[in-house]
């Protein structure tokens, strides 16, 4: 990859001072970064494609552009539990989901608004979405439950810092 130009810099820094996920318009973007003319936009957008193709960013079903995922590296959406163990991020509305791996939750639960790290990306010859790792819960959908502790061994106890965890009993 070769550097980047000036305004790539800027789109890229544009992009990352934004909401995590946040997505523009090209139009949107050459206002917000004062590229007005045609001579000036045909610039942007010919930055914006580059930065696509190199993987930067990508763009929305809508033809909006935002950081790639793994640009990103963090994520906020919502955690969709499945009582296999595994789950399913929501980061925006018409995309498709997250996949987290089963372990790979940190004990988030039903409607949790989490923060994921992309792990691995959507593979469209083999159809598979995007991986991710929960690495933090920021706002619990549940403030009360019922549930079994389950007790830690020793040796994860020291680990972990923790003695056990709750098991919820019904729909969480």
């Amino acid at each position: 990859m070769s550097a980047l130009t000036s305004i790539e810099k800027r789109i890229l820094s544009y992009l990352k001072d934004q909401e995590v996920g946040a997505t523009v318009t090209s139009q949107s973007l050459a206002k917000a970064l004062n590229y007005g003319g045609t001579k000036m936009y045909k610039k942007l957008v010919r930055a914006i494609n580059y930065l696509e193709s190199i993987g930067e960013l990508e763009q929305t079903k809508r033809g909006h552009y935002r950081l790639n995922a793994k640009t990103a590296k963090t994520v906020v959406g919502t955690y969709r539990a499945n009582a296999q163990g595994f789950g399913f991020v929501t980061y925006a509305e018409g995309e498709p989901e997250f996949f987290v791996p089963r372990g790979r939750a940190l004990n988030a639960m039903q409607g949790d608004t989490v923060e994921v790290e992309v792990l691995k990306l959507a593979n469209p010859q083999t159809g598979k979405g995007s991986e991710v790792q929960v690495l933090r819960v920021l706002e619990r959908a549940v403030n009360q439950l019922v549930g079994e502790f389950v007790a830690y061994p020793s040796e994860v106890r020291q680990e972990r810092q923790a003695l056990g965890y709750v098991l919820p009993q019904g729909d969480y």
